[in-house]
């Protein structure tokens, strides 16, 4: 996550799958907080959500109402593979976002959700 080219950071917060590494949740929440690329905020905001503590996964969730689109589809798709139906409520009123790849990627996550 230091690397100065930001794609290798977002690939780095990509390839995060455990994020119950000794100060790794921090360094992520710094990211999405502090991060000059989206790209990147929304890598660590995603890597976030699959954390076992709950103030990290809101953390990640907050990025739902990022401004830019592209971070909102990304966390939102997220969400809808995450199977945690208690985050549907999150999720519903991006079915209705100005953008439609978010509306698109909105309406599937609550699908899949909804089936659980």
């Amino acid at each position: 996550l230091n690397d100065p080219n930001p794609n290798v950071r977002a690939s780095a917060a990509r390839a995060i799958t455990d994020t119950t590494v000794a100060g790794l949740d921090i360094r992520l929440a710094d990211a999405v907080q502090h991060e000059t690329s989206d790209l990147v905020r929304a890598e660590a905001g995603v890597a976030l959500l699959k954390s076992p503590k709950a103030e990290m996964r809101e953390v990640g969730l907050r990025l739902l109402q990022h401004p830019n689109p592209d971070v909102r589809e990304l966390v939102v798709r997220a969400v809808g593979e995450s199977g945690r139906v208690e985050w549907v409520d999150r999720i519903r009123p991006l079915a209705k976002d100005p953008n439609p790849d978010v509306r698109q990627a909105a309406e599937r996550a609550l699908t899949r959700l909804e089936r659980k």
